[in-house]
């Protein structure tokens, strides 16, 4: 059975998070592996080159003033994912804005 620190993978989404509302291109990308998958509003980023052409850019815009709070966190052992949901309130879209990351390296 392969051990799994829990907590290594929730403090690598809780730093992907922040470092995406800092702006913090570099640490975004460090943080996700190449193969990352990430889930948001019925869409899919299917590698970190990928998310960081599409994506990042306009979540960093978002996120620099908006108040987010957890949803949800969970992990999976066996497949090696961590994942987060959260609600954000953003003063660009006055709208609470579902969203799920999965950074891959735990």
């Amino acid at each position: 059975m392969l051990k799994v620190d829990v907590q290594s993978a929730v403090d690598v989404v809780d730093r992907f998070s922040a470092a995406l509302q800092a702006g913090d291109l570099k640490t975004v990308e460090l943080l996700l592996d190449a193969g990352v998958l990430i889930l948001e509003s019925g869409g899919a980023e299917r590698n970190r080159q990928e998310y960081l052409a599409h994506h990042a850019v306009s979540d960093m815009e978002f996120l620099k003033d908006a108040v987010s709070s957890s949803c949800s966190e969970r992990q999976g052992a066996a497949a090696r994912w961590s994942g987060s949901a959260a609600r954000a309130r953003s003063t660009i879209a006055r709208t609470a804005m579902p969203s799920a990351c999965c950074p891959r390296r735990p």
